[in-house]
């Protein structure tokens, strides 16, 4: 699958070089800073009442020095060799009535901002599809009032090249996933809507101005869980479009609990309004089914009514082309941004006549729009002020310490205490700060692998030897079930339907290879799964104990067990007993003993 393009040729220069060079200082190390969330994508404003609300004194405010950073939606690539960037970025903003250098009642900000899901082209198909962001249900912005002047939204010309193509249409998407069971618990895929007492769901979805002409293309997985085949209809309109049959689920131990079913297909439709029905034909009474979720492609006509539109054009790509865009509007009162680089947007100079507003660029590859005009903006949520902070610029130390803050007094004591023992540096921070400049302030575990990979480079491979996750995790990140345990997030697997081959590992804070994640880690790691101020404050004095007291220390210290069962043709006894020979062989120090259940005698019983 090829990501869209959403960077000019320009850009992509600027952010190779950034890709190269690390930041020294993060941009949160000095100033005021607030930080919001949006969990919607288009154009958004902050107005006079907002800068009040978020604590700041408009009287005190230069305009000119409002910025806001924020890298922008989706998750971190997990893959190293993918970009990512390096601390926040400077986001280009516009600021209405700054002229006069005060922020009056009337003044207010406008910047583009982006839901946390995120959309992919795959080349294959032609079609876009979303990624669920799998961490965060918001994108993150900053708010700073006092590092000088900000960037501004500039005006974009049209090119003077003639077009070779002309755009009056656009590509449009939806999608509907909702996360509302994890299976298994375990691994990283929810699914939604549940088909037990209810066989049938309803869906509406409207795209206004849609192309009849143009084939609608829809995409959906769904899940059953069956002693037989069971099977999902969908239907747009009371018309079938697609039948998906779902394998029988095995009963058996060390099977999948559910199978899972992924199809397409094209139709024509005749009505901007698609009502889709998704019913769940269960062959056996105890059948269950889910849908997981679907999306929507359709080409819907360039035109503009009220309020905000995005719009692309993948028919206007092509290498040398030159598009002129038309789009159909009576509104005499609207702008058009170039958001193809979301975080260096820019104000589209375009001709207005007889209703339709045009203007013309290259399109060697994919350009992103949004027209817009005074009617409708969202409004971003604040979050909290945000404590000045640098974690790029500390120095590597032996043992890095990761806590959730409520268990922050007594990581600290516990490092301390590897200071003044061990004679270890340390460092303690949190998952927070990590995010707040490796991940744009979102939740994302890849920030957490970044920051240590970033120590670990900074010092030319020599620190950190050793990683403390203090905090017990989950597979549920955004705390769906309501458990509220996700205190030091863990890696999940992407299978997240077989017992056994669904798994979380804490291996993956120390995969820093470039091509090969099979290697051996380069960062030795250890997780407290505290829940409770209480639970750590016990474990820490424990593990100072046994550390120094004078009556901890015995043979027992010496002594290794190793405990096997003689299931799954002896699986584990041979595991086992592989581990036995490792430590047998490398380190003489320890004695080893083994407790193996095939070396007793098996007694039936007549309560089994």
């Amino acid at each position: 699958m090829k990501k869209v393009v959403k960077f000019l040729a320009g850009a992509v220069i600027m952010l190779v070089v950034v890709q190269i060079i690390n930041a020294q200082n993060s941009i949160l190390s000095e100033g005021n800073w607030i930080k919001i969330a949006v969990d919607q994508t288009g154009i958004h404003q902050i107005t006079y009442n907002d800068i009040v609300s978020y604590g700041i004194d408009p009287a005190q405010v230069n305009p000119k020095h409002i910025m806001i950073y924020g890298n922008g939606n989706g998750m971190l690539p997990e893959d190293n060799n993918e970009f990512r960037y390096d601390d926040l970025q400077e986001n280009t903003i516009y600021v209405f009535g700054e002229e006069d250098g005060v922020f009056d009642p009337e003044d207010f900000i406008l910047f583009y901002g982006e839901s946390p899901t995120e959309w992919n082209f795959n080349d294959e198909t032609g079609w876009f599809e979303h990624e669920l962001n799998l961490y965060s249900d918001f994108t993150y912005y900053f708010i700073t009032t006092d590092l000088g002047e900000g960037k501004r939204i500039e005006s974009q010309n049209s090119s003077p090249a003639t077009p070779t193509f002309t755009s009056t249409s656009f590509n449009d998407y939806y999608f509907h996933e909702m996360e509302l069971e994890n299976l298994i618990h375990s691994g990283r895929k929810w699914f939604g809507e549940r088909f037990a007492d209810t066989l049938e769901y309803n869906f509406q979805i409207e795209f206004p101005n849609l192309l009849t002409s143009y084939p609608v293309s829809f995409i959906t997985e769904v899940g059953a869980r069956s002693w037989e085949v069971s099977n999902f209809n969908f239907e747009i309109n009371g018309q079938q479009i697609l039948s998906i049959d779902v394998p029988a689920t095995n009963f058996q131990n060390y099977s999948d609990y559910a199978k899972t079913k992924w199809d397409s297909v094209t139709f024509l439709a005749n009505n901007p309004i698609l009502n889709l029905s998704v019913i769940y034909d269960n062959s056996t009474g105890s059948s269950i089914g889910w849908l997981n979720y679907f999306n929507i492609n359709v080409v819907r006509q360039n035109i503009f009514e009220t309020g905000q539109m995005t719009f692309r054009d993948t028919e206007s790509v092509g290498q040398g082309n030159v598009t002129e865009f038309q789009i159909t509007t009576s509104n005499q009162s609207f702008n058009i941004w170039n958001i193809t680089d979301p975080l260096n947007s820019a104000s589209v100079n375009y001709n207005y006549s007889g209703q339709t507003a045009s203007f013309t660029l290259e399109t060697d590859s994919l350009l992103e729009f949004i027209i817009f005009d005074e009617s409708q903006y969202f409004s971003p949520q604040f979050v909290s002020e945000v404590e000045n902070q640098n974690l790029h610029a500390i120095e590597p130390p032996d043992m890095i310490i990761i806590t959730h803050e409520d268990f922050k007094p007594e990581a600290q004591q516990l490092a301390g205490f590897r200071e003044s023992f061990d004679g270890f540096s340390t460092f303690v921070t949190t998952p927070e700060k990590i995010y707040n400049e490796f991940s744009s302030g979102a939740q994302d575990i890849t920030a957490i692998r970044d920051f240590v990979k970033y120590l670990y480079e900074k010092s030319n491979g020599e620190k950190p030897e050793n990683l403390l996750l203090f905090g017990d995790a989950t597979y549920d990140f955004k705390n769906i079930n309501k458990n509220e345990i996700n205190f030091m997030p863990v890696w999940e697997s992407p299978e997240s339907l077989h017992p056994v081959s669904s798994y979380c590992t804490d291996d993956f804070y120390s995969e820093f290879d470039e091509v090969d994640k099979t290697s051996m880690l380069r960062v030795g790691i250890g997780r407290l799964p505290v829940k409770t101020p209480q639970e750590a404050n016990a474990v820490v004095e424990k593990i100072i104990h046994y550390s120094s007291a004078e009556e901890a220390f015995g043979n027992w210290r010496n002594e290794i067990v190793t405990i096997a069962d003689d299931e799954d043709g002896n699986l584990h006894l041979n595991d086992a007993e592989d581990l036995a020979f490792v430590i047998d062989t490398t380190d003489r120090t320890f004695n080893i003993s083994k407790i193996y259940l095939d070396a007793y005698e098996q007694l039936s019983t007549p309560n089994g």
